[in-house]
């Protein structure tokens, strides 16, 4: 569930506000496996005479791309492919596959998983619950209901709670009187 803040000077046709949307969608879903239908971008575009590098604005289009993840959810390998990919996706859409000025940025922020969320949700709230259904679904596949519920069929245990049914096949009544 990123969120996308892209400040970009000078304004822009607002018709490649869409364009630059979905490129970014993509660049994020494909390289820090970030879902679409929760990525939010929001840009923000303006007059050349409101952004300055040093004291002076710039001569070329420039950016400044944010984009919040949660903390530990991507590899430094990944943030560095996204930073290189989404510079060049601006560059690309803005500058005309010319130059972007030499100050413009990408920023990844790492957040902690209790600091944000969508939908009214954290995402600290969300793992939690990913790790009880995790828990509660490796319980019932291996056979553990309750601690009180003893199983018919022997046990295979490998730690306290840890353990897994095992089918022996019934002995042959022939074998047995004998």
């Amino acid at each position: 569930m990123p969120l996308l803040n892209l400040k970009i000077a000078p304004l822009q046709n607002p018709e490649q506000y869409t364009a630059i949307s979905r490129r970014l969608a993509a660049i994020t879903a494909e390289i820090l496996d970030k879902r679409s239908e929760v990525t939010a971008i929001a840009i923000d575009d303006l007059p050349a005479a409101r952004w300055s590098i040093g004291s002076e604005p710039p001569a070329r289009p420039t950016a400044m791309l944010e984009i919040s993840i949660t903390r530990g959810t991507n590899t430094a390998e990944q943030k560095e492919r996204f930073i290189a990919a989404a510079f060049a996706a601006l560059e690309r859409e803005l500058a005309a596959g010319g130059p972007l000025e030499a100050a413009s940025y990408v920023v990844v922020r790492e957040l902690p998983a209790g600091d944000w969320g969508y939908g009214g949700r954290t995402q600290l709230a969300r793992q939690l619950e990913r790790e009880r259904e995790q828990a509660a679904a490796r319980k019932r596949g291996a056979g553990v209901v309750s601690k009180k519920i003893a199983f018919a069929a022997p046990k295979f245990c490998i730690a306290k709670f840890h353990c897994i049914n095992v089918s022996l096949p019934k002995p042959d009544r022939g074998t047995m009187a004998a």
